[in-house]
């Protein structure tokens, strides 16, 4: 009997061990692969340099982790054990795990326990400054101020990783960074969308799932589209010669959804093993029958990840002209058919030509990157236009 438990165990091992390397041998994988872990690992160059640098040893490493182990289905089942059994994730992860399983990302909660007081008068003038230059030169600069999950989550705040408010009302967040910064643009007469106040008039706490799902880190189109709708309101005046219309933001409530949309982003990292969310999330219902504008802007998005679902409404709205987007004002994307990105170079030629082109501009500018978020791009644009002749 011990001999043939000992052979079985045996057995057992070598299977397991040959599995991944017959998958692989029948060109399947082991499991999905984790997400946001790491790019796709390549075979390496077998060379003497590659040895002596031990960077051959690396790759082989890392590909042999990805195609041939069972690592995936080993931090699936470690994540998934501390999800179901105790409602979190671990320490290090970069996902929390709030009441009601909603998901958080750590800058999201590194921003509702901030208490700093950010020099707002110099960010919201540094802002009017580029707005006043750009319309000298019949160019509409719009800044979107947008909200943070936890204004409509936050009895889903995860607690171990929350400050309390103590005998406080208001989270210094939002007394000492947002609000001041919003009020100091009104004061200074700036022309900005409070994406703060339009979602919650519009669809306040009881629907909140409509501005963010909460298994997704960005806002949803609903809301996307109410943002970039009412910075085409602020635009338009400012723009006479231009289409820049309403925009269309309808959509129905699905369970259905496909996981590997936006709103299921931060549900994708947690890398767990669970029955499919049941909570709805917003679908956006296609637009048809638009009539066929003419004269639409050009337009430049300037920001972080939260403006490709800006650029996505506009577009399911039939709405762009030609479309840049200087992400992180580091990488210069063009919208539309797959062109290659380039890195921005301000001060060079194609980079002033690119710049003076665009008749329309949209800074985002979400909660938790306040206040100098952009703030580069802002200065260089000052600098740009403040040095180019006004056209008379």
């Amino acid at each position: 009997m011990k001999k043939a438990l000992e052979l079985a165990f045996i057995a057992l091992t070598v299977g397991l061990l040959a599995v991944p390397g017959l998958l692989t041998l029948k060109g399947k994988t082991l499991g999905d692969p984790l997400m946001g872990v790491a790019a796709d690992a390549k075979l390496p160059a077998i060379d003497t340099k590659g040895f002596w640098e031990e960077t051959t040893q690396k790759g082989l490493n890392d590909w042999y982790v990805q195609h041939w182990s069972t690592r995936p289905h080993a931090v699936r089942l470690d994540n998934s054990l501390s999800y179901w059994a105790f409602g979190e994730s671990r320490p290090e992860k970069v996902v929390k795990i709030g009441k009601q399983r909603v998901l958080w990302l750590h800058e999201m909660l590194w921003f509702v326990n901030r208490d700093d007081a950010p020099d707002v008068r110099r960010a919201a003038e540094r802002f009017k400054r580029a707005q006043d230059l750009a319309l000298a030169h019949e160019k509409a600069l719009v800044l979107v101020l947008l909200p943070s999950k936890w204004r409509f989550y936050a009895d889903a705040l995860p607690p171990d990783w929350t400050a309390p408010l103590g005998s406080s009302s208001e989270r210094p967040c939002d007394a000492r960074v947002t609000t001041p910064f919003a009020e100091e643009l009104t004061r200074i007469g700036a022309k900005f969308v409070d994406a703060r106040k339009l979602l919650l008039d519009e669809f306040g706490i009881a629907k909140r799932e409509v501005v963010y799902a909460a298994t997704g880190r960005h806002l949803t189109g609903p809301a996307m589209c109410r943002v970039i709708d009412a910075a085409f309101a602020v635009a338009r005046p400012l723009l006479p010669d231009f289409d820049v219309p309403s925009l269309d933001c309808r959509y129905e409530m699905r369970t259905d959804a496909p996981l590997d949309g936006d709103d299921y982003d931060l549900y994708r990292l947690i890398n767990v093993w669970s029955p499919r969310p049941r909570d709805p999330i917003p679908v956006m219902l296609a637009v048809e029958d638009r009539p066929a504008y003419e004269n639409l802007p050009d337009t430049l998005f300037v920001g972080s990840s939260f403006v490709w679902r800006l650029i996505k409404e506009t577009d399911r709205n039939h709405a762009l002209g030609e479309t840049h987007t200087y992400y992180y004002n580091k990488t210069v994307f063009p919208w539309g058919a797959e062109q290659s990105t380039w890195p921005v170079a301000p001060g060079t030629d194609a980079w002033r030509e690119l710049t003076l082109k665009k008749r329309l501009i949209i800074v985002d500018m979400p909660e938790e990157y306040l206040v100098d978020h952009n703030a580069e791009f802002l200065e260089q644009l000052t600098k740009l236009l403040s040095e180019t002749p006004v056209a008379e």
